[in-house]
């Protein structure tokens, strides 16, 4: 793989993170103005509390399968 292959991916991923971060930024400030701050809290203390569940449910298996994938070409 060429250093420029490799640069111009790094620029890419680094855009779409950027704007997947301002999107989701912009949707949850959106979220939060049209449900108000005791929905809002509701809403995010529920979200925080099934994606701990899922993570601890997942025990980072998802990441291991991903390692063992990436070993073979």
């Amino acid at each position: 793989m060429s250093i420029r292959s490799m640069s111009s991916r790094f620029l890419v991923s680094a855009f779409a993170n950027t704007l997947r971060g301002g999107l989701s930024f912009i949707a949850t400030v959106i979220i939060a103005r049209s449900l108000g701050p005791q929905e809002f809290g509701e809403y995010a203390f529920l979200i925080g509390t099934f994606v701990g569940i899922m993570s601890l449910c997942d025990l980072g298996t998802s990441s291991a399968f991903q390692t063992f994938v990436s070993q073979k070409e």
